[in-house]
């Protein structure tokens, strides 16, 4: 609540996803094929390169910008690309993974500025994001479909299904709670949150989305 003061804050990505959305059809469709991969990785760094640069050059936020979020959402475009090209995602991965470990070793150091700070965590957010659907991946290919039989429990199909919601509304729940000057346990406001966020997730999946 500290970033978002106002509950609605976090709608800000909804504005860059449908702007994303609307966007890239285009690019799919009108890039040939061999200039596809470098431009999704040319967008990446660019992502990166603005959020420095903007961190360095002035005092205003500009993270909430689609600019700024392209390395995390061509993320998903470059995996899908290696992908058809059967490229060896093993080794993207253990690249990924260094990345991401390189970056949480030099966070914490505190002469960092906040450019430098915007830049590895930009670089360990999409290493992470990236590695985590590589490891899936790899888990289907390799070993069969049993090694993810759990991902197909059912609760946890359920939540995954009604989780955007979950996301747009917690912080709502939250909210609510300070109104009212409820005061509880941490443990016991964690499951009485949790629960009625999943609760008006599910209404809104079932009413609205």
């Amino acid at each position: 609540l500290q970033h978002f003061p106002d509950p609605a804050g976090v709608f800000w990505t909804l504005a860059v996803e449908e702007q994303f959305y609307l966007l890239w059809p285009a690019v799919v469709l009108l890039v040939p094929r061999r200039a596809f991969v470098p431009l999704v990785v040319a967008l990446i760094l660019s992502a990166i390169v603005f959020r420095g640069a903007t961190a360095l050059l002035t005092p205003i936020k500009y993270g909430t910008l689609l600019p700024a979020n392209l390395d995390s959402l061509c993320g998903g475009a470059l995996l899908a690309a290696l992908h058809q090209k059967n490229a060896n995602l093993k080794q993207i991965a253990v690249i990924l993974t260094a990345l991401a470990i390189a970056a949480a070793i030099f966070l914490p150091q505190k002469q960092l500025d906040e450019a430098n700070v915007t830049l590895l965590s930009s670089q360990s957010r999409l290493a992470m994001v990236l590695y985590g659907m590589a490891a899936v991946h790899f888990a289907a290919t390799w070993t069969g479909a049993k090694a993810l039989a759990f991902l197909r429990f059912a609760p946890l199909t359920y939540v995954g299904k009604i989780s955007y919601g979950v996301y747009l509304y917690h912080l709502f729940v939250s909210h609510f709670f300070n109104m009212a000057g409820l005061s509880v346990p941490v443990l016991a406001g964690f499951v009485l949150k949790s629960g009625l966020t999943i609760l008006v997730a599910t209404v809104s999946w079932f009413a609205f989305e």
